[in-house]
């Protein structure tokens, strides 16, 4: 069977992951790397776990997990895939902290996706370019409604203690303290 470029199936393949670049894990050198299409893999190496005894371990790549949405490797750590692939492929000269998936799709780990923005930035693509606004019972961190904020809100202004209130619905001090101010829950 040819497809239409006249190769088999498995030559197409081949051709396919030519331009997968491979570099080494940072902080993992020489016993993981990273491609650009978002695979890790661990390498060929020798090691031994007691004095006289050795052992081989295969490359091979490893299966990725999900946590908390996003593909998750194991190396002696659970690490984010897309974070491996930033380190090893993207500069960050301005020491941004966070990496934000430019389609959306934070299971498409390839670098050309991939790019490094603070926190309000993340933030900002999620409401523009996905549409998720995060704000209220539409976060899904809330433990909070609409109603129970307008609720504290009265009854603090009819005279009830903040640490009271902060006790009836679980919430930090500070919490209370900032919904009462506006300075959470605003758009109410």
């Amino acid at each position: 069977m040819r497809n239409d470029a006249g190769q088999s199936p498995s030559s197409a393949a081949n051709l396919m992951h030519m331009d997968e670049i491979w570099k080494a894990v940072p902080g993992h050198e020489g016993s993981y790397e990273v491609s650009s299409l978002g695979h890790v893999k661990s390498l060929y190496r020798i090691y031994e776990s007691r004095p006289g005894v050795r052992y081989t371990r295969q490359e091979r790549i490893l299966r990725q997990s999900i946590t908390n949405h996003y593909p998750t490797v194991v190396l002696k750590k659970s690490l984010h895939v897309h974070r491996l692939v930033a380190k090893a492929f993207l500069p960050n000269p301005e020491n941004k902290p966070q990496v934000n998936h430019i389609n959306g799709n934070k299971s498409d780990n390839r670098a050309e996706n991939l790019e490094w923005v603070t926190a309000k930035e993340n933030v900002a693509h999620a409401a523009k370019v996905l549409g998720k606004d995060q704000a209220g019972e539409r976060n899904g961190n809330s433990v909070l409604t609409e109603n129970d904020v307008l609720d504290i809100r009265s009854i603090i202004a009819f005279g009830a203690k903040l640490a009271d209130i902060k006790r009836a619905y679980g919430l930090k001090w500070a919490h209370v303290s900032l919904i009462n101010n506006r300075r959470c829950w605003a758009h109410i």
